[in-house]
């Protein structure tokens, strides 16, 4: 067996070095971009995957999220729940917020809004609004007439939808802000903040002592953010906020979000692997069929003079082998050295952030694995047909 293995190793690398060089370098190259192909769009939509996650968690609701149960509007207690969650070791920071409907009018421009009470200090323990400002400067603990923005709102710092915002307000501006119980009031833009994740940028945040003027009390809650000290972590969290006995609805902050794309990117990834192995694996077919083909006389004649099938059938696995671990180890250079350094200086601008590409050596191992196992039957089954001729069939033909 051994024997016969060295034999075939030997057929192969002479067939390669004496065979025709462009059609062994053509080879090579599409097996390289078969790689690529295998290989780019799966970390593309891993590193989106992976930003949309990091913003959920950084700019909009931490790791977990506390909601009212069903039926009910607000969250009861909710300084005691705080004060009972911050004792786990855990965690690493908890805020709690109010939001309320309200129209903003600024100039000509009027804009329907959730504004959020929050406690600033507590808020910048969950998420990173506080880092994201580019304009003015962050809720202190004792403003109560100052508002903080976000761009998209705002209508500044390149939004996505400057017809769904204020038009351009700034910091120093006053707005108007109409609440739902009937009072009107205005605020001066403290500050402008921008974490390049639409669905946060629209928020709009004001300090929670300025909901006991508007609403006489300071103290309501109908959603708690919970931040914790280390990732992948939130599920058991829960399971423990659950068994001191807290009866609201619970989430993990990606459940909260409805991150659906894991999955949709998930198929698609699926899809485009697929499609990938099979024009890799229909290109080796081609050349070693042909190939084989074109040698069913030498074929013959070493079949005549005792040299067993096996030998040949595996000298053109490993002419398969070669074609694609060559373009494996070409494919992955281009990959960490050109192509992922290249993204991570000039990343791809996302509505939820700037994406690069995310190199996960699990999936480049395990589709690395399947491309060579799909070498060897591209280069196994033409093999097997030519050899299985007759003798003299093929001398003839």
């Amino acid at each position: 067996m051994l024997t016969d293995i060295k034999t075939a190793f030997f057929m192969a690398t002479r067939e390669i070095k004496r065979g025709n060089k462009g059609t062994v370098i053509v080879t090579v190259f599409i097996m390289t971009l078969a790689v690529l192909n295998l290989l780019f769009m799966p970390c593309l939509l891993d590193g989106m995957d992976h930003k949309n996650k990091l913003q959920v968690i950084d700019a909009k609701f931490g790791h977990v999220v506390i909601e009212p149960k069903e039926g009910d509007s607000l969250i009861l207690n909710p300084r005691s729940l705080q004060k009972k969650i911050n004792s786990f070791n855990e965690v690493q920071g908890v805020s709690l917020q109010y939001s309320v409907g309200a129209t903003l009018y600024y100039n000509d421009k009027s804009l329907g809004r959730s504004i959020t009470f929050i406690d600033p200090i507590d808020e910048d323990s969950v998420t990173t609004i506080a880092e994201s400002i580019v304009e003015g400067s962050y809720l202190s603990k004792l403003d109560t007439d100052e508002i903080l923005i976000g761009s998209e709102s705002a209508g500044t710092h390149n939004p996505i939808d400057i017809s769904n915002s204020l038009g351009g307000i700034a910091t120093g501006d006053y707005v108007e802000i109409k609440y739902n119980n009937g009072i009107i009031k205005k605020y001066r833009v403290k500050g402008i903040y921008k974490t390049n994740f639409i669905n946060a940028d629209y928020s709009l945040f004001l300090n929670n002592k300025e909901m006991e003027n508007i609403f006489g009390t300071n103290d309501r809650a109908d959603t708690i953010l919970i931040r914790l000290k280390k990732e992948n972590m939130e599920y058991d969290f829960i399971k423990k906020l659950t068994q001191i006995g807290i009866g609201e609805d619970i989430f993990n902050s990606r459940d909260r979000a409805g991150l659906e794309i894991s999955q949709i990117f998930g198929i698609i990834k699926m899809i485009l692997a697929i499609i990938a192995i099979l024009v890799s694996v229909t290109t080796l077919f081609i050349v070693i069929y042909i190939d084989a083909i074109n040698k069913r006389k030498i074929i013959a004649v070493i079949n005549a003079i005792g040299v067993n099938r096996k030998i040949i059938i595996y000298s053109f696995i490993f002419q398969s082998i070669f074609y694609s671990v060559s373009g494996i180890l070409i494919g992955l250079f281009l990959l960490y050295y050109l192509i992922v350094p290249y993204f991570i200086a000039n990343p791809f601008m996302m509505p939820f952030g700037a994406v690069s590409l995310l190199v996960e050596t699990e999936v480049v191992v395990n589709r690395m694995i399947a491309l060579i196992v799909t070498a060897i039957i591209a280069g196994f089954v033409p093999a097997y047909q030519v050899t299985k001729q007759n003798i003299v069939e093929a001398m003839r033909s």
